[in-house]
C-alpha cells in the first residue's frame, strides 16, 4: 500500500474538516490524511483544513466552509493550468 502512495505522481489536493482535536472529521482520519499528504510521491500536494463542521465539506447544506473549500479547490486547479481564468468562480459555486 505504501508503494502505491509513494508512486503517485499526479497533483493532489486534500481537504479536511479540522478545527481542533475535539472538533474534526470522525468519518475519516485527519491524521491519516496528513500522513498521506506527507508521503505522496507527487511534487504538487496541497493539504488544507477547514472549519466545516461536517464530513461533507463542499456541500452547502451541511458545511460551514463550502465557499472557501470550493474557492481553494478552484485555485489549486487553476494553478495546474487546467481551468481557464475566464470561468467565473460564481458559476462554479452554483
Amino acid at each position: 500500500e505504501h508503494d502505491a502512495v509513494t508512486a503517485t505522481r499526479t497533483p493532489v489536493f486534500i481537504a479536511a474538516w479540522y478545527e481542533s482535536d475535539s472538533s474534526q472529521d470522525n468519518v475519516v482520519s485527519v491524521e491519516h490524511m496528513r500522513w498521506l499528504a506527507e508521503n505522496l510521491g507527487s511534487k504538487r500536494v496541497v493539504f488544507e483544513t477547514f472549519p466545516a463542521g461536517s464530513h461533507v465539506i463542499a456541500n452547502g447544506k451541511y458545511s460551514l466552509s463550502q465557499e472557501e473549500v470550493l474557492s481553494r479547490s478552484i485555485h489549486f486547479i487553476r494553478s495546474l493550468g487546467i481551468l481557464s481564468r475566464n470561468v467565473a468562480d460564481t458559476t462554479l459555486l452554483r
